[in-house]
């Protein structure tokens, strides 16, 4: 199940990327087990900053290998945390 997901982050798998959130885990790998491409993750860096309002930086979220750190990350830019930008 996939309870522990941010709802934003859920949002942009969703409706962004046309993903099923069922099944997916924490340690399920972008690229190898979601199939991300560098368009995904273009696409997941917009959907991300338009669903938290702080900026994500590309840097940032192509360091991220699962989908338990991308929550993560999203999670710091909720907080307005390190990797952010409120003047986006």
């Amino acid at each position: 199940m996939s309870s522990w997901l941010s709802d934003e982050l859920r949002g942009v798998l969703q409706k962004d990327l046309a993903l099923s959130v069922e099944n997916i885990s924490p340690d399920d790998r972008l690229i190898e087990d979601l199939g991300m491409d560098s368009v995904a993750f273009a696409i997941a860096l917009v959907a991300i900053e338009d669903h938290t309002g702080p900026q994500v930086t590309g840097q940032l979220l192509m360091e991220c290998r699962t989908i338990g750190e991308v929550d993560a990350l999203v999670r710091v830019a909720l907080a307005g945390g390190p990797g952010t930008s409120a003047d986006a």
